[in-house]
């Protein structure tokens, strides 16, 4: 299983986005290091399963929930209602079941227009608050409207793999995936990289 990690930088921020079978881990692995050595961190679930959001209200108590439900906040454009303070240098844009129906929603919608759904979110993130690092965790589906909308919000990708046969041959189909991506528009992402891990079961 492959873990491909998104960075967005805008100006002099950061946005990294995490997708896979071993996301939920990973990211908030990276999320707590990087954490510690910068000043504010958004994680955006972006996943309907909302695995993310679920180890966040575990994670933190003082939890509350937000006012305004993911899809509703993409209609409105309305961020602040939506952005829960976890601390006083994370954040979460957490997802809900709102989030199941995007596919539904924006069917009709011009294929090239509705990649651009997240993107949209983030710039208008950078414009209004002072995130250095922005997460985004989503299925571990590879062409689907979460991804294509992951791709399209981010400048660099970093692939995280296990060492696995099929891992690397999801992480090549993932790699053609950007490559036809990288072909139909006029977006800066590049592949930096690419960390193979190793997973060892916890002994008993």
């Amino acid at each position: 299983m492959f873990l491909p990690l998104f960075i967005n930088h805008l100006r002099v921020k950061k946005f990294l986005y995490i997708q896979g079978c071993l996301k939920i881990s990973e990211n908030n692995s990276y999320k707590e290091k990087i954490r510690k050595i910068i000043n504010n961190v958004l994680l955006i679930d972006f996943d309907p399963q909302g695995n993310a959001t679920q180890i966040m209200k575990r994670t933190y108590p003082e939890f509350k929930e937000e006012s305004l439900s993911f899809i509703n906040m993409l209609k409105s454009g309305n961020i602040d209602e939506s952005i829960i303070r976890l601390t006083s240098n994370l954040s979460l844009l957490p997802a809900d079941s709102s989030l199941a129906n995007l596919s539904d929603i924006i069917s009709k919608t011009d294929i090239l227009k509705k990649r651009y759904i997240l993107k949209n979110v983030v710039e208008k993130i950078e414009k209004i608050y002072d995130f250095d690092y922005v997460f985004i965790d989503v299925p571990p589906t590879i062409n689907s409207d979460f991804t294509n909308n992951a791709v399209y919000a981010s400048n660099y990708i970093l692939m995280v793999f296990q060492t696995q046969q099929s891992a690397y041959e999801s992480s090549l189909s993932f790699v053609n995936f950007l490559r036809d991506r990288k072909k139909e528009s006029d977006l800066p992402f590049e592949l930096v990289g690419a960390v193979p891990v190793l997973i060892k079961k916890m002994d008993e």
